[in-house]
């Protein structure tokens, strides 16, 4: 296969050397994901001290959040493969800015949270694409909370301006049956709020982000406690940490597919039994269909036939990465063996 140039960054995991004698390809990685990297932006621009984050990806949506959070007076420098913040227990340093999102959806939802936990005046605009999309139950929310902000053109979308004077903190009701990032943005700020945070949700899609945003608090130091529909977090600072990008699961998906639809090996430094990411289940639906699953982070070897057989997964919000991974793994299982040629073998793939 031929090279490709690496740029700069995560992204030099787009480099696929050749095979070696065993018929591995020896991947750099897979590029970081995004929505962990939106959400380690975001805690470690709240928590107390400087937080090293190891592997981001070099993406629109990265990039769009790292210079909204310097817009917002964070102080961030960015080398190829680590970038470093320093928090803000008490929100943004400056008094007024200006914020333009990009196309980022986390960009556009998690930052004007972030913004009025602060105090000052934060203007907030978007792309065309992400002005369609909706605010409305994410803003109530915090007028809820006492928060004051416009809409300065249509309700519930942006552009948006938050007047901000902290975040008092209680007890809301939140649908995020549009959204789960609208859940995600308010337990990030749960700890910044004078009071803690009480959130009773009254729907929820793609719940498996939840579970990303309340491990990766987890790990910056703040608990959330979750009873039913209802998540409490503590008024208490998120403590700077170093914390490294695991590379994206949907991504992933695509690399895992190769080597089973091709019968070689493929190891995927970075993932493993400890993913945060729900996509990963995509290596479980590859075993199902007979392709050898290795975790090497927990030494976990798992062995399966040597042939593949079709599996009806339920994929209902997965995405359409891990849908098209299974499209084209299930047309090849499902191909009957020609005579005097064995039914093609799933390979091997080892999540580090």
């Amino acid at each position: 296969m031929k090279e490709l140039p690496a740029r700069d960054g995560a992204e030099e995991a787009l480099v696929a050397p050749r095979d070696d004698a065993e018929g591995r390809f020896p991947f750099q990685g897979v590029p970081g994901s995004k929505s962990v990297t939106a959400r380690a932006l975001f805690l470690a621009a709240a928590a107390h001290g400087t937080t090293v984050l190891h592997r981001p990806p070099v993406s629109d949506d990265s990039m769009g959040f790292a210079e909204g959070l310097a817009a917002l007076g964070y102080r961030l420098s960015r080398e190829p493969g680590r970038w470093t913040v320093e928090g803000r227990v008490r929100g943004p340093a400056a008094e007024e800015a200006s914020v333009f999102c990009r196309d980022g959806a986390t960009t556009a939802r998690f930052l004007p949270v972030l913004a009025a936990a602060g105090h000052g005046v934060f203007h907030f605009d978007a792309s065309a694409q992400m002005r369609r999309r909706p605010l409305g139950p994410l803003t109530r929310a915090l007028r809820d909370l006492g928060v004051t902000l416009v809409h300065r053109e249509r309700e519930g979308h942006h552009p948006l301006t938050v007047h901000a004077d902290g975040i008092r903190g209680g007890h809301i009701t939140l649908d995020a049956g549009l959204s789960s990032q609208f859940l995600t943005a308010l337990l990030l700020v749960g700890p910044l709020t004078e009071q803690g945070l009480t959130i009773t949700v009254s729907d929820l899609v793609s719940a498996p982000y939840v579970d990303i945003t309340v491990a990766m608090m987890e790990r910056f130091g703040v608990r959330v406690h979750r009873e039913a529909d209802t998540f409490t977090v503590p008024a208490q600072p998120y403590l700077a940490t170093d914390y490294t990008i695991e590379p994206d699961a949907s991504t992933a998906s695509y690399f895992l597919a190769a080597a089973a639809l091709t019968g070689r090996r493929v190891t995927i430094p970075g993932l493993g039994a400890g993913s945060l990411q729900g996509d990963l289940r995509f290596a479980q639906v590859l075993s199902r269909m007979g392709a050898h699953v290795a975790d090497a982070l927990y030494g976990q070897d798992w062995h399966f036939p040597s042939y593949g057989r079709g599996v009806r997964p339920r994929l209902r919000r997965r995405g359409p990465e891990i849908a098209a991974g299974h499209v084209a793994c299930r047309r090849l299982a499902h191909r009957p063996a020609c005579r005097g040629r064995p039914r093609q073998s799933l390979g091997t793939a080892v999540l580090r």
